[in-house]
């Protein structure tokens, strides 16, 4: 089973920590780190046991691959801000393949948030598809750079456009953005349980974008969960039709499962 860890940084004086837990039914983990600023020390320990796994040092868009082993729960601590993917499964990815396991789930800017400007990450995908979905939530020109800084594609968003597209794995890219992204990372037909960040960045909110699905097949359990502190009213837009789908009331406490059909 893939799992996916989106390790939230905590700033702490001149420190940002990040924690994850390696599955026991996984063999083995890979840790992908990508660097935001040159000479960043990222150091990885067990938890609770402060053993050092790995030390590595990162200059600005290099990638480092750290494996370690089934039942690990690991503290990352890192003197700067650093992207982190965290992939598992029964095999151990192989960054010397041409493809990878398609991480379920959203991208964090260089900012820290879900929400930005600026994007710097390490792709996994499959041969085939196109995972990665860019959403602008204001008017953008958007441009990819790869890892020796030259450009990979430009094109420009409206508020609300989004546009799918494939990167090859393994590989740092760059997206610099003029006005505020998003970037969701999934895979049509084997998405997991995932929590939908809001457009203030963190996983509470008023607004929210995801990707959906028009058509399932009958046995797939699927659904989004909405849950509200406060009596609320929800409306649910088809973005790319500008159509609203589905409007609902959630009760302040409660939880409702809704399947929008878009």
């Amino acid at each position: 089973m893939l799992m996916h860890v989106p390790c939230l940084g905590v700033h702490c004086s001149s420190e940002y920590v990040y924690y994850g837990v390696v599955d026991c039914r996984a063999r083995e983990a890979l840790i992908v780190l990508v660097g935001l600023e040159d000479d960043t020390i990222v150091r990885i320990y067990y938890l609770g046991r402060d053993k050092l796994i790995s030390e590595v040092r990162l200059d600005r868009l290099e990638k480092r691959f750290v494996v370690i082993s089934n039942g690990t729960m690991f503290k990352l601590v890192s003197d700067h801000l650093v992207s982190v993917t965290f992939l598992a499964g029964r095999e151990l990815p192989d960054p010397k393949s041409d493809k990878g396991p398609v991480v379920i789930g959203f991208l964090t800017s260089t900012s820290g948030n879900y929400v930005g400007k600026e994007f710097i990450f390490v792709t996994s995908q499959r041969l085939t598809g196109a995972p990665y979905r860019i959403l602008a939530l204001e008017d953008s020109k958007i441009t990819i750079f790869r890892e020796d800084g030259g450009e990979y594609m430009s094109f420009s968003l409206k508020a609300n456009e989004y546009r799918d597209i494939a990167l090859k794995s393994w590989v740092t890219y760059r997206v610099k953005s003029t006005g505020n992204i998003i970037i969701q990372s999934s895979e049509i037909w084997r998405q997991r349980s995932f929590f939908i960040p809001s457009v203030d960045g963190s996983f509470v909110g008023r607004r929210f974008y995801s990707r959906s699905l028009s058509s399932r097949p009958a046995h797939f359990d699927y659904g989004f969960k909405i849950l509200s502190l406060k009596n609320a009213k929800v409306t649910i837009w088809d973005v790319k039709f500008k159509r609203a789908v589905e409007r609902l009331k959630v009760e302040g406490g409660r939880a409702v499962t809704v399947k929008p059909k878009g």
